[in-house]
Protein backbone atom coordinates (compact mmCIF):
# COMPACT_ATOMS: atom_id res chain seq x y z
CA UNK A 1 0.00 0.00 0.00
CA UNK A 2 1.29 3.48 -0.86
CA UNK A 3 1.31 5.65 2.27
CA UNK A 4 1.23 9.43 2.38
CA UNK A 5 4.88 9.49 3.38
CA UNK A 6 5.90 7.79 0.15
CA UNK A 7 4.79 10.57 -2.19
CA UNK A 8 4.67 14.32 -1.61
CA UNK A 9 1.28 15.52 -2.80
CA UNK A 10 1.30 18.30 -5.35
CA UNK A 11 0.77 21.60 -3.61
CA UNK A 12 -0.98 23.30 -6.49
CA UNK A 13 -4.62 22.25 -6.67
CA UNK A 14 -6.44 23.83 -9.60
CA UNK A 15 -10.13 24.06 -10.36
CA UNK A 16 -10.46 22.36 -13.71
CA UNK A 17 -13.54 22.09 -15.88
CA UNK A 18 -14.22 18.69 -17.44
CA UNK A 19 -16.62 19.53 -20.27
CA UNK A 20 -17.80 17.05 -22.89
CA UNK A 21 -17.23 18.39 -26.40
CA UNK A 22 -20.02 17.11 -28.63
CA UNK A 23 -20.75 14.72 -25.73
CA UNK A 24 -18.90 11.74 -27.14
CA UNK A 25 -15.96 13.69 -28.64
CA UNK A 26 -13.77 13.66 -25.55
CA UNK A 27 -13.26 15.40 -22.23
CA UNK A 28 -12.19 19.04 -22.51
CA UNK A 29 -10.09 20.21 -19.57
CA UNK A 30 -8.96 23.73 -18.71
CA UNK A 31 -6.10 23.45 -16.22
CA UNK A 32 -6.29 27.14 -15.28
CA UNK A 33 -2.68 27.91 -16.21
CA UNK A 34 -3.24 28.27 -19.94
CA UNK A 35 -2.91 24.53 -20.59
CA UNK A 36 -6.01 22.99 -22.15
CA UNK A 37 -7.04 19.94 -24.15
CA UNK A 38 -10.32 18.74 -25.64
CA UNK A 39 -9.66 15.10 -26.56
CA UNK A 40 -9.32 13.57 -23.10
CA UNK A 41 -9.98 9.93 -22.23
CA UNK A 42 -11.34 9.09 -18.78
CA UNK A 43 -10.28 6.20 -16.55
CA UNK A 44 -12.35 6.24 -13.37
CA UNK A 45 -11.47 4.62 -10.05
CA UNK A 46 -15.07 4.02 -9.07
CA UNK A 47 -14.55 3.85 -5.30
CA UNK A 48 -11.17 5.30 -4.37
CA UNK A 49 -10.47 4.68 -0.68
CA UNK A 50 -9.75 7.42 1.81
CA UNK A 51 -6.23 7.44 3.28
CA UNK A 52 -4.61 5.94 0.16
CA UNK A 53 -2.29 7.94 -2.05
CA UNK A 54 -2.51 6.94 -5.69
CA UNK A 55 -0.09 7.85 -8.44
CA UNK A 56 -1.03 8.20 -12.12
CA UNK A 57 1.81 8.31 -14.63
CA UNK A 58 1.27 8.71 -18.38
CA UNK A 59 4.06 7.80 -20.79
CA UNK A 60 3.60 8.84 -24.41
CA UNK A 61 4.45 6.41 -27.21
CA UNK A 62 6.37 7.51 -30.31
CA UNK A 63 6.94 11.08 -29.02
CA UNK A 64 3.28 11.67 -28.05
CA UNK A 65 3.16 14.42 -25.39
CA UNK A 66 0.41 13.61 -22.84
CA UNK A 67 -1.26 15.78 -20.19
CA UNK A 68 -2.93 14.17 -17.18
CA UNK A 69 -5.68 15.53 -14.96
CA UNK A 70 -7.31 14.02 -11.88
CA UNK A 71 -10.74 15.30 -10.89
CA UNK A 72 -13.42 14.42 -8.39
CA UNK A 73 -17.16 14.20 -9.04
CA UNK A 74 -17.55 17.96 -8.47
CA UNK A 75 -14.90 19.02 -10.97
CA UNK A 76 -12.12 19.81 -8.49
CA UNK A 77 -8.67 18.48 -9.17
CA UNK A 78 -5.25 19.08 -10.61
CA UNK A 79 -3.31 18.86 -13.88
CA UNK A 80 0.24 17.99 -14.81
CA UNK A 81 2.29 18.25 -17.98
CA UNK A 82 5.93 17.07 -18.12
CA UNK A 83 6.29 15.83 -14.53
CA UNK A 84 9.44 16.17 -12.43
CA UNK A 85 9.94 12.55 -11.36
CA UNK A 86 9.06 10.68 -14.53
CA UNK A 87 12.40 9.92 -16.18
CA UNK A 88 12.67 6.53 -14.49
CA UNK A 89 9.31 5.29 -15.78
CA UNK A 90 9.22 2.79 -18.63
CA UNK A 91 7.77 -0.57 -19.64
CA UNK A 92 8.08 -3.62 -21.86
CA UNK A 93 4.64 -5.09 -22.61
CA UNK A 94 3.18 -7.25 -25.41
CA UNK A 95 1.14 -4.49 -27.07
CA UNK A 96 3.65 -1.66 -26.66
CA UNK A 97 7.04 -3.30 -26.93
CA UNK A 98 9.77 -1.46 -25.09
CA UNK A 99 8.65 1.94 -23.80
CA UNK A 100 11.57 4.13 -22.83
CA UNK A 101 11.48 6.84 -20.18
CA UNK A 102 10.62 10.33 -21.42
CA UNK A 103 10.75 13.82 -20.00
CA UNK A 104 7.38 14.44 -21.70
CA UNK A 105 5.66 12.00 -19.35
CA UNK A 106 3.11 13.42 -16.91
CA UNK A 107 2.39 12.39 -13.32
CA UNK A 108 0.03 13.21 -10.46
CA UNK A 109 -0.15 11.92 -6.88
CA UNK A 110 -3.70 12.12 -5.57
CA UNK A 111 -6.03 10.91 -2.84
CA UNK A 112 -9.73 10.74 -2.06
CA UNK A 113 -10.85 12.86 0.88
CA UNK A 114 -14.64 12.56 0.73
CA UNK A 115 -15.38 9.40 2.68
CA UNK A 116 -14.11 6.09 4.00
CA UNK A 117 -16.65 4.16 1.95
CA UNK A 118 -15.05 5.25 -1.30
CA UNK A 119 -15.76 7.99 -3.82
CA UNK A 120 -15.00 8.25 -7.55
CA UNK A 121 -11.86 9.88 -8.90
CA UNK A 122 -11.28 10.27 -12.63
CA UNK A 123 -7.91 10.20 -14.35
CA UNK A 124 -8.18 12.04 -17.68
CA UNK A 125 -5.45 11.86 -20.32
CA UNK A 126 -5.29 14.26 -23.27
CA UNK A 127 -2.76 15.40 -25.84
CA UNK A 128 -0.76 18.62 -25.52
CA UNK A 129 -2.22 21.00 -28.10
CA UNK A 130 -4.86 18.33 -28.81
CA UNK A 131 -2.19 16.14 -30.38
CA UNK A 132 -3.05 12.50 -31.07
CA UNK A 133 -1.12 9.34 -30.31
CA UNK A 134 -0.72 6.32 -28.08
CA UNK A 135 0.13 6.23 -24.40
CA UNK A 136 0.58 3.96 -21.40
CA UNK A 137 -1.21 4.94 -18.18
CA UNK A 138 0.17 3.40 -14.96
CA UNK A 139 -1.80 3.63 -11.73
CA UNK A 140 0.01 2.86 -8.46
CA UNK A 141 -1.47 2.56 -5.00
CA UNK A 142 -4.05 -0.08 -5.86
CA UNK A 143 -4.58 -2.92 -3.42
CA UNK A 144 -7.10 -5.71 -2.97
CA UNK A 145 -8.18 -5.85 0.64
CA UNK A 146 -10.96 -8.39 1.00
CA UNK A 147 -12.35 -6.69 4.08
CA UNK A 148 -12.95 -3.37 2.31
CA UNK A 149 -12.85 -3.87 -1.46
CA UNK A 150 -15.61 -6.45 -1.94
CA UNK A 151 -13.25 -8.72 -3.83
CA UNK A 152 -11.58 -6.14 -6.04
CA UNK A 153 -11.35 -2.59 -7.38
CA UNK A 154 -13.91 -1.32 -9.89
CA UNK A 155 -12.45 0.74 -12.74
CA UNK A 156 -14.52 2.24 -15.57
CA UNK A 157 -13.28 3.53 -18.93
CA UNK A 158 -15.39 5.98 -20.93
CA UNK A 159 -15.44 5.24 -24.63
CA UNK A 160 -15.11 8.40 -26.71
CA UNK A 161 -14.67 9.01 -30.42
CA UNK A 162 -10.95 9.80 -29.97
CA UNK A 163 -10.44 6.44 -28.24
CA UNK A 164 -12.46 4.45 -30.78
CA UNK A 165 -11.22 6.28 -33.88
CA UNK A 166 -7.59 5.60 -32.99
CA UNK A 167 -8.02 2.02 -34.23
CA UNK A 168 -5.94 0.74 -31.30
CA UNK A 169 -7.42 -2.00 -29.07
CA UNK A 170 -8.15 -1.13 -25.45
CA UNK A 171 -5.66 -3.18 -23.44
CA UNK A 172 -5.24 -3.38 -19.68
CA UNK A 173 -2.67 -5.19 -17.57
CA UNK A 174 -2.73 -6.21 -13.92
CA UNK A 175 0.70 -6.99 -12.45
CA UNK A 176 0.93 -8.08 -8.82
CA UNK A 177 3.66 -7.08 -6.38
CA UNK A 178 3.28 -10.31 -4.42
CA UNK A 179 3.29 -13.95 -5.49
CA UNK A 180 0.35 -14.61 -3.15
CA UNK A 181 -1.93 -12.52 -5.41
CA UNK A 182 -3.04 -14.45 -8.50
CA UNK A 183 -4.68 -11.47 -10.15
CA UNK A 184 -7.59 -11.46 -12.61
CA UNK A 185 -9.53 -8.84 -14.60
CA UNK A 186 -13.28 -9.19 -15.16
CA UNK A 187 -15.50 -7.10 -17.41
CA UNK A 188 -18.74 -6.38 -15.57
CA UNK A 189 -22.26 -5.15 -16.17
CA UNK A 190 -23.48 -1.94 -14.57
CA UNK A 191 -24.85 -3.95 -11.64
CA UNK A 192 -21.45 -5.55 -10.97
CA UNK A 193 -22.32 -8.98 -12.40
CA UNK A 194 -19.83 -10.60 -14.75
CA UNK A 195 -20.32 -9.61 -18.38
CA UNK A 196 -20.73 -12.24 -21.11
CA UNK A 197 -20.44 -11.70 -24.85
CA UNK A 198 -23.22 -12.61 -27.29
CA UNK A 199 -22.08 -16.25 -27.35
CA UNK A 200 -22.24 -16.53 -23.56
CA UNK A 201 -18.47 -16.38 -23.01
CA UNK A 202 -17.31 -14.47 -19.94
CA UNK A 203 -15.07 -11.51 -20.81
CA UNK A 204 -12.23 -11.85 -18.34
CA UNK A 205 -8.58 -12.79 -18.01
CA UNK A 206 -6.93 -14.80 -15.26
CA UNK A 207 -3.56 -15.95 -16.63
CA UNK A 208 -2.54 -14.07 -19.78
CA UNK A 209 -1.68 -16.35 -22.69
CA UNK A 210 -3.88 -19.19 -21.46
CA UNK A 211 -6.70 -19.34 -24.01
CA UNK A 212 -8.89 -21.26 -21.56
CA UNK A 213 -8.53 -18.56 -18.90
CA UNK A 214 -8.18 -15.37 -20.92
CA UNK A 215 -10.67 -13.85 -23.33
CA UNK A 216 -9.43 -12.57 -26.69
CA UNK A 217 -5.83 -12.14 -27.77
CA UNK A 218 -3.18 -12.31 -25.06
CA UNK A 219 0.27 -13.72 -24.39
CA UNK A 220 1.97 -14.78 -21.19
CA UNK A 221 3.44 -11.84 -19.28
CA UNK A 222 6.53 -13.80 -18.26
CA UNK A 223 9.42 -11.50 -19.17
CA UNK A 224 7.30 -8.32 -19.32
CA UNK A 225 8.31 -5.45 -17.03
CA UNK A 226 7.13 -2.16 -15.56
CA UNK A 227 9.78 0.30 -14.39
CA UNK A 228 9.13 2.85 -11.64
CA UNK A 229 11.08 5.30 -9.57
CA UNK A 230 11.77 2.54 -7.06
CA UNK A 231 12.91 -0.07 -9.59
CA UNK A 232 11.67 -2.63 -12.12
CA UNK A 233 8.74 -4.96 -11.46
CA UNK A 234 8.79 -8.21 -13.41
CA UNK A 235 5.48 -9.78 -14.43
CA UNK A 236 4.85 -13.53 -14.24
CA UNK A 237 2.64 -16.18 -15.82
CA UNK A 238 -0.18 -15.57 -13.30
CA UNK A 239 -0.58 -11.90 -14.21
CA UNK A 240 -3.44 -10.71 -16.41
CA UNK A 241 -3.92 -8.98 -19.75
CA UNK A 242 -7.31 -8.15 -21.29
CA UNK A 243 -7.33 -6.68 -24.79
CA UNK A 244 -10.60 -5.61 -26.47
CA UNK A 245 -11.10 -4.53 -30.07
CA UNK A 246 -13.17 -1.32 -30.04
CA UNK A 247 -12.65 -0.16 -33.62
CA UNK A 248 -16.03 0.46 -35.24
CA UNK A 249 -18.03 1.10 -32.10
CA UNK A 250 -20.05 4.32 -32.09
CA UNK A 251 -20.25 6.07 -28.72
CA UNK A 252 -23.58 7.42 -27.55
CA UNK A 253 -24.25 11.14 -27.38
CA UNK A 254 -24.95 10.50 -23.68
CA UNK A 255 -21.49 10.02 -22.06
CA UNK A 256 -22.99 8.17 -19.10
CA UNK A 257 -23.89 5.33 -21.48
CA UNK A 258 -20.32 4.87 -22.73
CA UNK A 259 -18.58 3.22 -19.78
CA UNK A 260 -16.80 -0.12 -20.04
CA UNK A 261 -16.73 -1.48 -16.48
CA UNK A 262 -14.02 -3.74 -15.08
CA UNK A 263 -13.23 -5.41 -11.77
CA UNK A 264 -9.52 -5.77 -10.97
CA UNK A 265 -9.56 -8.74 -8.63
CA UNK A 266 -8.09 -12.22 -8.04
CA UNK A 267 -8.79 -15.71 -9.34
CA UNK A 268 -11.05 -16.64 -6.45
CA UNK A 269 -11.94 -13.05 -5.49
CA UNK A 270 -10.52 -13.72 -2.04
CA UNK A 271 -6.77 -13.21 -2.33
CA UNK A 272 -5.27 -9.92 -1.16
CA UNK A 273 -2.27 -7.88 -2.20
CA UNK A 274 -0.89 -4.86 -4.05
CA UNK A 275 -0.72 -4.54 -7.82
CA UNK A 276 -0.13 -2.10 -10.66
CA UNK A 277 -2.79 -1.39 -13.29
CA UNK A 278 -1.49 -0.44 -16.75
CA UNK A 279 -3.66 0.79 -19.62
CA UNK A 280 -2.47 0.93 -23.23
CA UNK A 281 -4.72 3.26 -25.23
CA UNK A 282 -4.54 5.77 -28.04
CA UNK A 283 -6.16 9.09 -28.89
CA UNK A 284 -7.38 9.53 -32.47
CA UNK A 285 -9.45 12.19 -34.17
CA UNK A 286 -12.41 13.51 -32.20
CA UNK A 287 -14.98 13.04 -34.96
CA UNK A 288 -15.14 11.65 -38.44
CA UNK A 289 -12.59 8.87 -38.30
CA UNK A 290 -14.70 5.76 -38.35
CA UNK A 291 -17.69 7.84 -39.40
CA UNK A 292 -20.77 5.69 -39.46
CA UNK A 293 -18.55 2.70 -38.90
CA UNK A 294 -19.80 -0.79 -38.12
CA UNK A 295 -21.62 -2.26 -36.40
CA UNK A 296 -24.13 0.56 -36.19
CA UNK A 297 -25.29 1.81 -39.59
CA UNK A 298 -27.65 -0.01 -41.97
CA UNK A 299 -26.74 -0.46 -45.65
CA UNK A 300 -26.87 2.77 -47.63
CA UNK A 301 -27.99 1.07 -50.82
CA UNK A 302 -31.70 0.95 -51.56
CA UNK A 303 -34.46 3.37 -50.81
CA UNK A 304 -35.86 4.48 -47.48
CA UNK A 305 -39.65 4.81 -47.25
CA UNK A 306 -40.85 8.38 -47.48
CA UNK A 307 -42.76 9.75 -44.51
CA UNK A 308 -45.63 11.48 -46.33
CA UNK A 309 -48.44 13.12 -44.36
CA UNK A 310 -50.68 10.59 -42.68
CA UNK A 311 -53.64 12.91 -42.64
CA UNK A 312 -55.49 11.29 -39.76
CA UNK A 313 -54.49 13.96 -37.27
CA UNK A 314 -54.59 11.48 -34.41
CA UNK A 315 -52.62 11.89 -31.19
CA UNK A 316 -49.06 10.55 -31.14
CA UNK A 317 -47.73 7.98 -31.44
CA UNK A 318 -50.53 6.45 -33.51
CA UNK A 319 -50.08 7.70 -37.08
CA UNK A 320 -48.23 5.40 -39.50
CA UNK A 321 -45.32 6.87 -41.49
CA UNK A 322 -46.33 7.28 -45.12
CA UNK A 323 -49.48 7.34 -47.17
CA UNK A 324 -49.41 4.10 -49.10
CA UNK A 325 -47.67 2.99 -52.28
CA UNK A 326 -48.80 5.56 -54.80
CA UNK A 327 -50.03 4.42 -58.21
CA UNK A 328 -49.70 0.73 -57.43
CA UNK A 329 -46.23 0.55 -59.01
CA UNK A 330 -44.33 -2.49 -57.81
CA UNK A 331 -41.18 -2.44 -55.73
CA UNK A 332 -38.38 -4.96 -56.22
CA UNK A 333 -39.36 -8.61 -56.14
CA UNK A 334 -38.36 -11.40 -53.80
CA UNK A 335 -34.90 -12.76 -53.18
CA UNK A 336 -33.94 -15.81 -55.27
CA UNK A 337 -31.88 -18.59 -53.68
CA UNK A 338 -30.50 -21.78 -55.25
CA UNK A 339 -29.32 -24.25 -52.62
CA UNK A 340 -26.67 -26.86 -53.36
CA UNK A 341 -29.13 -29.70 -52.67
CA UNK A 342 -31.43 -28.55 -55.49
CA UNK A 343 -33.87 -26.63 -53.30
CA UNK A 344 -34.78 -23.25 -54.79
CA UNK A 345 -37.16 -20.39 -54.12
CA UNK A 346 -37.77 -16.98 -55.66
CA UNK A 347 -39.99 -15.29 -53.08
CA UNK A 348 -37.39 -14.86 -50.36
CA UNK A 349 -37.58 -12.19 -47.67
CA UNK A 350 -34.18 -10.78 -46.66
CA UNK A 351 -33.12 -9.67 -43.17
CA UNK A 352 -29.61 -8.19 -42.93
CA UNK A 353 -27.53 -8.41 -39.77
CA UNK A 354 -25.65 -5.17 -40.33
CA UNK A 355 -21.89 -5.24 -39.80
CA UNK A 356 -21.82 -8.38 -37.69
CA UNK A 357 -18.65 -8.62 -35.62
CA UNK A 358 -16.40 -11.61 -36.27
CA UNK A 359 -16.09 -14.17 -33.50
CA UNK A 360 -19.77 -14.17 -32.51
CA UNK A 361 -22.29 -16.91 -33.26
CA UNK A 362 -26.00 -16.39 -33.86
CA UNK A 363 -28.77 -18.92 -34.33
CA UNK A 364 -31.52 -18.18 -36.88
CA UNK A 365 -34.71 -20.26 -36.91
CA UNK A 366 -37.64 -19.97 -39.32
CA UNK A 367 -40.99 -21.32 -38.09
CA UNK A 368 -43.93 -21.47 -40.49
CA UNK A 369 -47.53 -20.59 -39.58
CA UNK A 370 -50.55 -22.64 -40.65
CA UNK A 371 -48.56 -25.31 -42.48
CA UNK A 372 -46.16 -22.96 -44.31
CA UNK A 373 -42.86 -24.77 -45.02
CA UNK A 374 -39.98 -22.25 -44.81
CA UNK A 375 -36.50 -22.60 -46.29
CA UNK A 376 -33.74 -20.56 -44.63
CA UNK A 377 -30.50 -19.36 -46.20
CA UNK A 378 -27.59 -17.47 -44.59
CA UNK A 379 -25.47 -15.60 -47.12
CA UNK A 380 -22.26 -13.55 -46.80
CA UNK A 381 -21.44 -10.43 -48.90
CA UNK A 382 -19.77 -12.64 -51.54
CA UNK A 383 -22.91 -14.69 -52.09
CA UNK A 384 -21.66 -17.76 -50.22
CA UNK A 385 -23.68 -19.37 -47.50
CA UNK A 386 -25.77 -22.20 -46.10
CA UNK A 387 -29.31 -23.45 -46.66
CA UNK A 388 -31.58 -25.25 -44.23
CA UNK A 389 -34.91 -26.97 -44.71
CA UNK A 390 -36.70 -29.12 -42.13
CA UNK A 391 -33.95 -29.02 -39.49
CA UNK A 392 -34.37 -31.52 -36.66
CA UNK A 393 -32.86 -29.14 -34.09
CA UNK A 394 -35.60 -26.60 -34.81
CA UNK A 395 -38.45 -28.99 -34.08
CA UNK A 396 -39.06 -27.59 -30.60
CA UNK A 397 -39.42 -23.93 -31.55
CA UNK A 398 -42.86 -22.42 -30.98
CA UNK A 399 -44.46 -19.14 -29.92
CA UNK A 400 -47.52 -17.34 -28.66
CA UNK A 401 -47.43 -13.71 -29.77
CA UNK A 402 -50.04 -10.98 -30.27
CA UNK A 403 -49.83 -10.93 -34.07
CA UNK A 404 -49.65 -14.70 -34.56
CA UNK A 405 -51.58 -16.31 -31.76
CA UNK A 406 -50.34 -19.78 -30.83
CA UNK A 407 -47.69 -21.13 -33.22
CA UNK A 408 -47.09 -24.84 -32.70
CA UNK A 409 -43.73 -26.56 -33.05
CA UNK A 410 -43.22 -28.08 -36.48
CA UNK A 411 -40.96 -30.54 -38.25
CA UNK A 412 -40.92 -28.11 -41.19
CA UNK A 413 -38.94 -25.46 -39.28
CA UNK A 414 -35.47 -24.52 -40.56
CA UNK A 415 -32.40 -23.43 -38.60
CA UNK A 416 -28.82 -22.27 -39.18
CA UNK A 417 -26.09 -21.43 -36.66
CA UNK A 418 -23.78 -18.88 -38.25
CA UNK A 419 -20.92 -16.50 -37.60
CA UNK A 420 -19.11 -13.85 -39.57
CA UNK A 421 -15.82 -15.43 -40.61
CA UNK A 422 -14.62 -13.11 -43.35
CA UNK A 423 -11.23 -11.40 -43.23
CA UNK A 424 -12.95 -8.24 -42.03
CA UNK A 425 -13.71 -7.42 -38.39
CA UNK A 426 -17.25 -6.47 -39.44
CA UNK A 427 -19.37 -7.56 -42.40
CA UNK A 428 -23.05 -7.77 -43.36
CA UNK A 429 -24.71 -11.18 -43.16
CA UNK A 430 -28.05 -11.82 -44.92
CA UNK A 431 -30.78 -14.15 -43.71
CA UNK A 432 -33.26 -15.09 -46.44
CA UNK A 433 -36.52 -16.94 -45.79
CA UNK A 434 -38.58 -18.31 -48.67
CA UNK A 435 -41.27 -20.90 -49.20
CA UNK A 436 -40.41 -24.46 -50.23
CA UNK A 437 -41.44 -24.69 -53.88
CA UNK A 438 -42.31 -20.96 -53.73
CA UNK A 439 -45.10 -21.71 -51.28
CA UNK A 440 -46.71 -18.59 -49.83
CA UNK A 441 -47.64 -17.87 -46.23
CA UNK A 442 -46.50 -16.40 -42.93
CA UNK A 443 -43.51 -17.21 -40.74
CA UNK A 444 -41.51 -16.24 -37.67
CA UNK A 445 -37.77 -15.61 -37.94
CA UNK A 446 -36.23 -16.05 -34.47
CA UNK A 447 -32.69 -14.80 -33.82
CA UNK A 448 -30.61 -15.83 -30.80
CA UNK A 449 -27.18 -14.65 -29.63
CA UNK A 450 -27.68 -10.89 -29.47
CA UNK A 451 -26.99 -8.73 -26.43
CA UNK A 452 -26.96 -5.08 -25.41
CA UNK A 453 -23.45 -4.56 -24.06
CA UNK A 454 -21.25 -1.62 -23.04
CA UNK A 455 -19.82 -1.79 -26.56
CA UNK A 456 -23.25 -1.56 -28.16
CA UNK A 457 -23.99 1.97 -27.05
CA UNK A 458 -25.60 2.86 -30.38
CA UNK A 459 -27.61 -0.33 -30.76
CA UNK A 460 -27.65 -3.23 -33.24
CA UNK A 461 -29.22 -2.49 -36.63
CA UNK A 462 -31.18 -5.07 -38.64
CA UNK A 463 -32.54 -4.26 -42.10
CA UNK A 464 -35.53 -5.88 -43.80
CA UNK A 465 -35.80 -5.70 -47.58
CA UNK A 466 -39.46 -4.99 -48.34
CA UNK A 467 -40.46 -6.96 -51.44
CA UNK A 468 -43.58 -6.85 -53.57
CA UNK A 469 -44.45 -10.33 -52.28
CA UNK A 470 -44.43 -8.99 -48.72
CA UNK A 471 -46.69 -6.11 -49.71
CA UNK A 472 -49.03 -8.47 -51.56
CA UNK A 473 -49.33 -10.70 -48.49
CA UNK A 474 -51.06 -7.95 -46.55
CA UNK A 475 -49.28 -9.09 -43.37
CA UNK A 476 -47.93 -6.24 -41.18
CA UNK A 477 -44.21 -6.41 -40.44
CA UNK A 478 -43.95 -7.02 -36.70
CA UNK A 479 -40.72 -7.04 -34.70
CA UNK A 480 -40.40 -8.26 -31.10
CA UNK A 481 -37.41 -7.63 -28.83
CA UNK A 482 -37.58 -9.75 -25.68
CA UNK A 483 -35.18 -9.76 -22.76
CA UNK A 484 -33.60 -13.08 -21.84
CA UNK A 485 -31.15 -14.31 -19.22
CA UNK A 486 -30.72 -13.33 -15.60
CA UNK A 487 -29.68 -9.72 -16.32
CA UNK A 488 -32.76 -8.16 -17.88
CA UNK A 489 -32.30 -5.53 -20.53
CA UNK A 490 -35.14 -3.02 -21.06
CA UNK A 491 -35.57 -3.40 -24.85
CA UNK A 492 -36.04 -0.40 -27.15
CA UNK A 493 -36.80 -0.65 -30.90
CA UNK A 494 -36.40 2.39 -33.19
CA UNK A 495 -37.19 2.62 -36.90
CA UNK A 496 -34.27 4.46 -38.53
CA UNK A 497 -33.16 5.57 -41.97
CA UNK A 498 -29.99 4.52 -43.77
CA UNK A 499 -28.02 7.11 -41.77
CA UNK A 500 -29.25 5.57 -38.51
CA UNK A 501 -31.42 8.60 -37.72
CA UNK A 502 -34.91 7.99 -36.31
CA UNK A 503 -37.76 8.09 -38.83
CA UNK A 504 -40.78 10.28 -38.11
CA UNK A 505 -44.37 9.89 -39.24
CA UNK A 506 -46.32 12.60 -41.03
CA UNK A 507 -47.06 14.31 -37.73
CA UNK A 508 -43.43 14.41 -36.62
CA UNK A 509 -43.62 11.48 -34.20
CA UNK A 510 -40.65 9.12 -34.03
CA UNK A 511 -41.46 5.50 -34.81
CA UNK A 512 -40.28 3.47 -31.85
CA UNK A 513 -41.40 1.15 -29.07
CA UNK A 514 -40.12 1.04 -25.53
CA UNK A 515 -42.74 -0.83 -23.51
CA UNK A 516 -45.27 -2.71 -25.65
CA UNK A 517 -48.87 -1.90 -24.77
CA UNK A 518 -48.07 1.55 -23.41
CA UNK A 519 -49.64 4.00 -25.88
CA UNK A 520 -47.31 6.79 -24.75
CA UNK A 521 -44.17 4.69 -25.25
CA UNK A 522 -44.98 2.52 -28.25
CA UNK A 523 -45.89 3.60 -31.78
CA UNK A 524 -48.89 1.97 -33.46
CA UNK A 525 -50.88 -1.00 -32.22
CA UNK A 526 -49.27 -3.11 -29.51
CA UNK A 527 -50.13 -5.01 -26.36
CA UNK A 528 -48.09 -5.77 -23.25
CA UNK A 529 -46.06 -8.97 -23.69
CA UNK A 530 -46.44 -10.26 -20.11
CA UNK A 531 -48.70 -13.15 -21.15
CA UNK A 532 -46.80 -14.13 -24.32
CA UNK A 533 -43.98 -16.60 -24.89
CA UNK A 534 -41.37 -17.85 -27.35
CA UNK A 535 -40.03 -21.39 -27.01
CA UNK A 536 -36.47 -22.18 -28.11
CA UNK A 537 -34.15 -25.14 -27.47
CA UNK A 538 -33.23 -23.97 -23.98
CA UNK A 539 -36.84 -23.61 -22.85
CA UNK A 540 -39.76 -21.20 -22.95
CA UNK A 541 -38.99 -17.49 -22.68
CA UNK A 542 -41.82 -15.46 -21.13
CA UNK A 543 -42.37 -11.86 -22.10
CA UNK A 544 -42.44 -9.11 -19.49
CA UNK A 545 -43.81 -5.61 -19.17
CA UNK A 546 -40.70 -3.84 -20.50
CA UNK A 547 -40.35 -5.90 -23.71
CA UNK A 548 -40.89 -4.18 -27.05
CA UNK A 549 -43.13 -4.78 -30.06
CA UNK A 550 -43.25 -2.65 -33.22
CA UNK A 551 -45.94 -3.68 -35.71
CA UNK A 552 -46.26 -1.68 -38.94
CA UNK A 553 -48.74 -2.18 -41.82
CA UNK A 554 -46.62 -2.10 -44.96
CA UNK A 555 -49.34 -0.49 -47.08
CA UNK A 556 -49.01 2.63 -44.91
CA UNK A 557 -45.56 3.37 -46.36
CA UNK A 558 -44.56 5.08 -49.58
CA UNK A 559 -41.87 2.87 -51.08
CA UNK A 560 -39.86 3.67 -54.22
CA UNK A 561 -41.19 1.70 -57.18
CA UNK A 562 -38.76 -0.49 -59.09
CA UNK A 563 -36.05 -0.26 -56.42
CA UNK A 564 -34.80 -2.24 -53.45
CA UNK A 565 -36.45 -0.83 -50.32
CA UNK A 566 -35.35 -1.36 -46.73
CA UNK A 567 -36.85 -0.85 -43.31
CA UNK A 568 -34.07 -0.46 -40.74
CA UNK A 569 -34.59 -1.36 -37.09
CA UNK A 570 -32.19 -0.33 -34.33
CA UNK A 571 -32.25 -2.58 -31.27
CA UNK A 572 -31.01 -0.87 -28.12
CA UNK A 573 -32.13 -0.40 -24.53
CA UNK A 574 -33.72 2.14 -22.27
CA UNK A 575 -31.38 3.81 -19.81
CA UNK A 576 -28.19 1.92 -19.04
CA UNK A 577 -29.72 -1.56 -18.98
CA UNK A 578 -27.68 -4.36 -20.51
CA UNK A 579 -28.19 -8.03 -21.23
CA UNK A 580 -29.14 -10.65 -23.79
CA UNK A 581 -32.24 -10.43 -25.94
CA UNK A 582 -34.25 -12.51 -28.39
CA UNK A 583 -35.31 -10.94 -31.68
CA UNK A 584 -38.41 -12.18 -33.53
CA UNK A 585 -39.74 -11.05 -36.93
CA UNK A 586 -43.29 -11.91 -38.02
CA UNK A 587 -43.64 -11.53 -41.80
CA UNK A 588 -45.51 -12.86 -44.80
CA UNK A 589 -44.73 -13.62 -48.44
CA UNK A 590 -47.20 -14.03 -51.30
CA UNK A 591 -47.28 -14.28 -55.09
Amino acid sequence: MLKKSVFALLALMLLIAPVMVGAQDGFAVDCGNGTTFENGIEVKIVAAREGITYRATVIGLDSFDPIVAVIDSEGNGTCNDDGENVTDYGANLPTTGEVTASSLSSQIDFEQTRGNDGAPLSVIVGGYGNSTGGFLLLIEGLEIDGSEDNGGNAIAINLTNPLVNSGVPLTMYMVSFENTLDDAIYMTNSDGSFFEDASGQQVSCDDAGNENLCYGDSVSLDGSTLTFQSGTLGANSLDSMLSLVIDGLEPSSDPSQNYFNFLFSSTDQQAEGEYIAAFHMSIGESSGGSGGAPPRNPPGGGATPTATPAGSGGAPPRNPPGGGNAGGDEVAGGFEVNCDNGTTFTNGVQVIVNQMRSGFTYTATAVGLNGFDPVLAVIDPNGNGLCSDDETGAGRYAANLPTTGSVAASGFSSQVMFDQNSAEAFADVSLVVGGFGDQTGEFLLILEGMAVTPGDVGGDVFSVQVTQQMLNSGVPLSVYMMSRGTSRVDPFITLVDSSNDPIQDGDGNEVYCDDAGNAGLCFGDSVALDDYTVTINTGTLPGWGLDSMLSLPLDAFSFTAGEVNYLHYRMSSYGSSEGQYLLVFHMGTSD
